[in-house]
């Protein structure tokens, strides 16, 4: 039989709240320790690749995800000198495949609605100052 473990995650961004639901599911008792004061709208956009699709779908949120973002079929990068960097065609790959953008906050709602399902608690305005052993257990 597994032992159930009390596990901290530090940072609320996007591998966090995974990480958090899938840890949870294994029968942790998991909680996400964040800096920032609330959740706010920052950061850049976020593009997801078919890999990270497929572990949103594992975790039930795949669905409520794509509602939140456009769908990408090509990506083209150059350089200022019209270079090109990487030509990736989703459909050369897989048929069915596709990348998602979305925006970082648009993303970490659906993510935070999965961590309330699988009872991930996560603590705003917790920033991480130390991290000690104390009688075999590491203290956030």
């Amino acid at each position: 039989m597994k032992k159930s473990l009390h596990i901290a995650i530090i940072g609320c961004g996007s591998a966090g709240p995974v990480a958090g639901c899938l840890l949870a599911r294994q029968g942790h008792q998991v909680e996400i320790f964040e800096r920032a004061a609330s959740q706010l709208p920052v950061g850049a956009g976020f593009m997801l690749q078919p890999s990270g699709m497929e572990v949103l779908d594992e975790l039930g949120c795949l669905e409520n995800t794509l509602v939140v973002t456009d769908r990408i079929d090509e990506l083209l990068c150059k350089t200022a000198k019209d270079q090109v960097l990487l030509h990736l065609q989703y459909k050369e790959v897989g048929e069915q495949l596709f990348g998602a953008g979305t925006q970082r906050a648009a993303f970490l709602e659906v993510l935070l609605a999965q961590c309330a399902k699988d009872e991930v608690k996560v603590h705003w305005d917790s920033p991480v100052d130390d991290i000690r052993l104390e009688n075999d257990k590491r203290i956030v």
